[in-house]
């Protein structure tokens, strides 16, 4: 320790010392002088409690630019993001959850009336058969309609679908 004396104590700090305490290089201490980080010693010597706080001061400083570049970055990438969805959403790739459902619903709903409407649609022409080739043959192309609509996904693309999107 220098024998001036300080505000922070009877003594004051010298680079070496300052840099030691502020875990740095001493030539990081004379480069944060030059750039008027740090105030200038007196007389070779650093008042402890002024050079301590301008070194948090900078350090204060420093997180929040971080924190700021941080959050910067941060709404970049959610920028990127959200620019990649109306993307994929313009190109089809993707599609809005409720048109999905909705087509889904729709083709659900058309099978199943499909299904219920066999009933009343072969109860007389399969009353008027006797003949069991005949009556296989009506069931089985009925069959095969259903599964053709079965068979056929949901138009999700299409106009009214992509309303929804």
């Amino acid at each position: 320790m220098s024998a001036e004396p300080s505000l922070f104590g009877a003594y004051g700090w010298s680079n070496t010392e300052l840099a030691e305490a502020l875990g740095v290089s001493a030539q990081r201490v004379g480069a944060m002088i030059k750039d008027g980080v740090l105030p200038p010693p007196v007389n070779g010597v650093h008042d402890p409690k002024k050079a301590v706080l301008a070194y948090v001061q900078l350090l204060k400083k420093k997180d929040l630019r971080q924190g700021r570049d941080k959050q910067l970055t941060r709404k970049l990438e959610l920028d990127n993001e959200l620019k990649q969805v109306r993307l994929k959403r313009l190109t089809g790739e993707l599609m809005a959850r409720e048109a999905v459902t909705k087509a889904w619903f729709t083709a659900g709903r058309q099978i199943r009336d499909t299904l219920e409407n066999l009933p009343d649609r072969l109860a007389g022409p399969l009353a008027a058969e006797s003949d069991q080739t005949a009556v296989f043959n009506l069931l089985r192309g009925e069959i095969h309609h259903v599964l053709e609509t079965l068979g056929k996904a949901p138009d999700v693309k299409g106009p009214k679908m992509l309303a929804a999107v």
